[in-house]
């Protein structure tokens, strides 16, 4: 039994079915694939699975995939295949900000705060104003005052450092498609 794929891309044949099963897997040699994954699938741009060339060599690597390398080599800043050092693209304030786990904890810390606050000075009020009206209005109400006070001032503090954190450990930057740029160039010419 002998059955093959029509595709341009991948050709298989699959020959004796039985314990000696045999498939053969050719890919066109125009077929870009990563050299991580071995993977031919090409996604949008700046998508992650998105085939780039991002060192001097030019062999093609998806996003996805080359990040997932950066995590587990020691080598981050350049290529092991061609040594050349990788080319990263800058990534803006506002992007980093909202991508940062530790905006998020900050905007909840300032709510959390807020609620705290209102809970406490209100509640405050309540139970003392039935004992000990003329003591609330004299002391009680300058103290907690004074007390919500520091408490913003401290949860503010607490959340200019998270924020500050968050900014400079934001996502890692994302390496230069090169081959796009020497296409781009190839075009121009």
């Amino acid at each position: 039994m002998n059955e093959s794929c029509e595709s341009p891309l991948i050709a298989m044949s699959v020959d004796n079915m039985g314990e000696d099963s045999e498939v053969v897997v050719a890919v066109a040699v125009d077929t870009p694939s990563c050299y991580i994954c071995l993977d031919s699938m090409c996604g949008l741009e700046g998508d992650d699975l998105e085939l780039i060339a991002p060192c001097a060599c030019q062999t093609f690597v998806h996003r996805r995939c080359l990040d997932d390398w950066h995590k587990s080599s020691n080598s981050k800043a350049h290529c092991q295949t061609c040594k050349s050092a990788f080319e990263f693209e800058e990534m803006p304030w506002t992007k980093r900000v909202k991508s940062s786990l530790s905006f998020q904890i900050g905007w909840r810390l300032l709510l959390l705060g807020a609620v705290f606050c209102l809970v406490v000075d209100d509640g405050a009020r309540l139970l003392l104003a039935f004992v000990w009206e003329a003591f609330l209005y004299v002391v009680a109400v300058p103290i907690f005052a004074m007390l919500t006070l520091y408490l913003l001032q401290a949860m503010l503090g607490v959340i200019c450092i998270i924020l500050t954190w968050g900014i400079q450990s934001a996502a890692p930057p994302r390496v230069k498609n090169l081959r796009r740029r020497q296409d781009d160039k190839d075009a121009i010419e």
